[in-house]
């Protein structure tokens, strides 16, 4: 219920209490990958607006190498990391 209300969040642009609601199940469940896909997803959207990359390679870098719950993101996620990357290389 809590990823559908991120989602809700998110889909409306309001990004903090997206990261929020995703934030809550990260806290309940540490490795849960639909809320650290939510986040990451979150993060790039805030990127495209603000140039920062920061808070996704963070986030990520947690995901990847902390976690190692990289392979569990969905593909979806995965796809958007990627083009993420690719921008970010070409700037």
């Amino acid at each position: 219920a809590t990823a559908g209300i991120a989602k809700i969040y998110y889909n409306k642009r309001e990004f903090g209490t997206a990261v929020k609601y995703y934030n809550d199940i990260i806290e309940k469940f540490p490795k849960d990958p639909i809320g650290h896909g939510g986040i990451l997803s979150t993060y790039i959207e805030i990127w495209k607006a603000e140039k920062n990359p920061q808070y996704v390679l963070n986030h990520h870098r947690q995901v990847r190498n902390a976690l190692d719950i990289e392979s569990d993101l969905s593909l979806a996620v995965l796809a958007k990391l990627a083009s993420f990357y690719i921008a970010l290389d070409s700037e």
